[in-house]
């Protein structure tokens, strides 16, 4: 009995000690298996050709304010949307990766660009723009890959495992 109970203590060491290899790596697995599909939702971004503005209003009190009226408050270039397709980070979710628009504008180096709050707009279109669905097509087009790297990071992780 005594060397069985061994036996479930070394289990159970193994499994603590490949858990813990798993959770280190995790993320970077999971950043990995993301590329592709960061791409892939890139490239069917639909990119338009009017640069937009939104304006503040010039009465307070007043929801919108008419087009051309009012302080611009956002341009939004022709592009900015693909560029705001990106790994989302600084989430409270931190041991997952998130792939999706980056919500609020960015700054990289150069003017800031980026600025994807309206991606459900485009891809769900509203009652004055038809729908251009891009994005869940985008991930059903990804999902083979995304599943070979997923699986490919995990088969690296376990062959480091060395029990004990």
């Amino acid at each position: 009995m005594k060397a069985f109970e061994q036996g479930i203590v070394q289990v159970m060491g193994n499994l603590k000690k490949f858990e813990a290899l798993l959770a280190d790596g995790r993320k970077e697995i999971l950043r990995y298996a993301a590329r592709p599909l960061i791409s892939t939702i890139q490239s069917a971004t639909p990119v338009g050709t009017v640069t937009h503005r939104r304006y503040v209003p010039k009465e307070k009190g007043e929801k919108r304010s008419a087009k051309g009226s009012g302080k611009v408050l956002a341009t939004y270039s022709p592009g900015n949307l693909r560029a705001s397709i990106e790994e989302l980070t600084n989430l409270r979710r931190t041991d997952s990766v998130w792939v999706g628009p980056r919500g609020r504008r960015i700054k990289r180096g150069g003017p800031r660009k980026g600025d994807g709050y309206y991606a459900v707009l485009v891809d769900q279109g509203t009652r004055n723009r038809p729908a251009t669905p891009f994005f869940y097509r985008s991930v059903a087009v990804a999902a083979g890959e995304v599943k070979k790297r997923l699986e490919f990071g995990f088969q690296i992780a376990t062959n480091k495992f060395k029990p004990l």
